[in-house]
């Protein structure tokens, strides 16, 4: 978390950092502070997740409507690139944090497809990034608007470093490596 801080910093913004905040009370924070990116690690994101699904679905109407605009607002997105979901759900997004957030910036662990496409559907980017722990800094990421099931592109590096894909699956995916 720190190093992805480090690249906040660089890009000239304002950083607060959270130690030991239990769920409901990180909640109330995010939502006082309305921050536009969120720095997290996947099982966070995830409990983030299910507390607005318990909010709305206490409420079958509230829930039949928010729901249907999710599936519809990933459709578009998905297919045509279209993230309505970032006006149709502002609503939601406000709710929860403060109506700024844009993007979600996790590392650490894969993180679950539902609670990426939830986010994605909402309208907020979750960009994954691999290399921090190890190397230094992110080395692959999947970017904004990438949908699970696709493929994450390689940042931007040093010329002398090689980064390749070990033993891609049929669908081009496998380990990272980089020398």
């Amino acid at each position: 978390g720190l190093l992805v801080a480090i690249y906040d910093i660089y890009g000239n913004t304002e950083m607060i950092m959270f130690e030991r905040l239990n769920p409901a009370a990180l909640v109330g924070a995010i939502n006082e502070l309305k921050p536009d990116c969120i720095s997290v690690v996947p099982s966070l994101l995830t409990t983030l997740m299910k507390k607005i699904q318990a909010g709305i679905n206490d409420q079958p109407m509230k829930k039949l409507l928010v729901n249907s605009l999710l599936g519809f607002c990933g459709f578009m997105r998905e297919n045509f690139g279209l993230n309505l979901g970032r006006k149709l759900l502002k609503f939601l997004n406000k709710k929860a944090f403060g109506g700024n957030l844009i993007e979600f910036r996790i590392g650490g662990s894969p993180c679950d497809e539902a609670t990426m496409r939830f986010f994605l559907n909402m309208g907020i980017d979750v960009n994954l990034a691999y290399g921090l722990t190890e190397l230094g800094a992110p080395l692959a990421a999947t970017g904004r608007g990438y949908y699970p099931g696709g493929t994450g592109k390689v940042l931007r590096h040093r010329d002398d470093l090689d980064i390749r894909i070990v033993n891609p699956d049929e669908r081009g995916r496998g380990e990272v490596e980089v020398l």
